[in-house]
C-alpha cells in the first residue's frame, strides 16, 4: 500500500480527470478512472506494466487499496488495453490542483486486510463489490438454532 502525501496527490490527481468532466471515466496514460455514485475506481499501471487498484468510497471517506499481489492473488487478470478503452469513453485530462484535499483525510484500508476487519463497513462493500466482479466468494455464516 502507497503512503504519504505523494500518493494521496496522486489519488486525488485521478478523482480530479473524472469530476471535471462530469464523466463515469477517464484516463491518462498510466490511469484510468471509473466513478459510479459515491464511488470511484483508480486502476493504474507502473512502468513494469504492474496494475494497482484504489476503491474510493467518498461517501464513507475510504479508500481502499490492492496492491498488484492482492490482484494476482484474487485472479484478476486486467486486460489494460481494454480497460484504457472502457476510461477513453471519457476523455484524456492534465489537472494541476486537487480540488479534492478531502482525500488526504479518508481513511486508508490495504485489501489484503479484509479478513481481520469483517464488520467494518467499507470492507463489507469493497468484498460485495470483489464478489460480484467474481473476485471472491461470498461466505454464509450459518449459526446454530436454539438448543444445538
Amino acid at each position: 500500500m502507497r503512503s504519504g502525501s505523494d500518493a494521496v496527490r496522486r489519488l486525488a490527481r485521478a478523482l480530479c480527470m473524472a469530476w471535471a468532466l462530469g464523466a463515469p471515466a477517464a484516463w491518462a496514460d498510466d490511469t484510468v478512472v471509473l466513478s459510479r455514485g459515491d464511488t470511484a475506481e483508480v486502476w493504474r499501471r507502473d512502468a513494469r506494466g504492474e496494475v494497482t487498484l484504489e476503491r474510493v468510497f467518498h461517501a464513507d471517506r475510504a479508500v481502499v487499496h490492492y496492491s498488484a499481489g492482492e490482484l494476482r492473488a484474487l485472479g484478476v487478470q486486467v486486460d489494460w488495453v481494454r480497460l484504457q478503452a472502457v476510461g477513453k469513453q471519457g476523455a484524456p485530462v492534465n489537472m494541476q490542483g486537487p480540488p479534492w484535499r478531502d482525500v488526504a483525510v479518508y481513511r486508508q484500508l490495504d485489501a489484503a486486510d479484509f479478513g481481520d476487519m469483517l464488520k467494518d463497513p467499507v470492507v463489507r462493500k469493497a468484498s460485495r463489490l470483489d464478489v460480484g466482479a467474481g473476485w471472491r466468494v461470498e461466505h454464509g455464516h450459518e449459526h446454530a438454532g436454539p438448543g444445538e
